[in-house]
């Protein structure tokens, strides 16, 4: 009975999942948007890409695809003092989707049996560089994600063992602003996949995307002298204030390293003593 659950648990469609995923995500960012007042972007990219596992062949031979769907807030009118050394411009949550379906397969992997990943992400958007109405723009994202084939239960494949992995992600890429409340979105993503080991087989799975996308803007306001919302213009700023230049840490953590092929753990404890010496707001 337990495995007839679990088969259907696991027997919607990606499409099915993806629409649940994005009804999620929707709500989070209702219930984000009416609790704050900062200015605040909706990014939407649609994603083509491939493995880039090296060694195993058929280096991006595949043809995956995906949804980035982004909730930013802007830091364009108050400005952390660590925002403005590293450049960043906003910073917000990443609902990322990923179709593995046409894998190929490779080694002892075979395609159909890695499924789709949905992962929730906390991200910063950096500018790096600015040319005129294009901004290039570097976009680093962590956080965890589900994944509906693992190695438990698809035992062809061996790079993801586990439901629950974390995923970790890059984005580089132009921002044209044509249009103010509007600019047209193109770049290139890196996807990283795993559990660190806490079950294993979980080799881990490394893709590359490309994407063309938009950024909605609802009624940016006035940076500069620009026209705008008066009323966005008279808010009082409070940048943010180093108050440390030194300081200790002590953590102590508790963990798992899964036993190979098999649904049991060797737990693990670790201690950590630092110290740590600020050079200035961001390092």
């Amino acid at each position: 009975l337990q495995s007839r659950l679990m088969v259907s648990a696991l027997s919607y469609t990606f499409q099915e999942l993806t629409l649940l995923a994005f009804c999620v995500f929707s709500c989070m960012l209702n219930t984000a948007s009416m609790a704050q007042s900062n200015p605040s972007n909706i990014v939407v990219k649609p994603v083509y890409g491939a493995h880039a596992l090296i060694d195993q062949g058929h280096l991006l031979h595949d043809k995956l695809y995906g949804l980035d769907l982004a909730f930013q807030k802007s830091m364009e009118q108050n400005i952390p003092e660590w925002a403005r050394v590293a450049r960043a411009k906003s910073y917000g949550l990443e609902l990322v989707v990923r179709n593995f379906d046409d894998f190929k397969g490779v080694g002892d992997t075979i395609s159909s049996a890695l499924g789709s990943a949905y992962g929730l992400l906390a991200q910063v958007e950096i500018q790096v560089l600015k040319l005129g109405k294009t901004d290039v723009v570097f976009t680093p994202a962590a956080g965890a994600s589900y994944s509906t084939k693992t190695f438990f239960t698809h035992s062809q494949n061996r790079f993801i063992g586990s439901h629950i992995n974390e995923m970790l992600k890059a984005d580089v890429g132009a921002q044209i602003n044509l249009s103010q409340n509007l600019p047209i979105l193109a770049g290139a993503a890196y996807v990283h996949l795993s559990n660190g080991g806490y079950l294993v087989p979980n080799g881990g799975l490394n893709t590359v995307n490309a994407y063309v996308g938009l950024k909605l803007r609802p009624g940016k306001p006035a940076i500069n002298g620009e026209k705008g919302n008066p009323a966005d213009n008279d808010k009082p700023t409070k940048p943010f204030q180093t108050l440390r230049r030194n300081s200790f840490e002590f953590m102590a953590g508790f963990g798992q390293r899964g036993i190979f092929e098999e649904k049991r753990a060797k737990y693990r404890s670790a201690f950590f003593a630092g110290y740590n010496f600020y050079v200035n707001d961001l390092i």
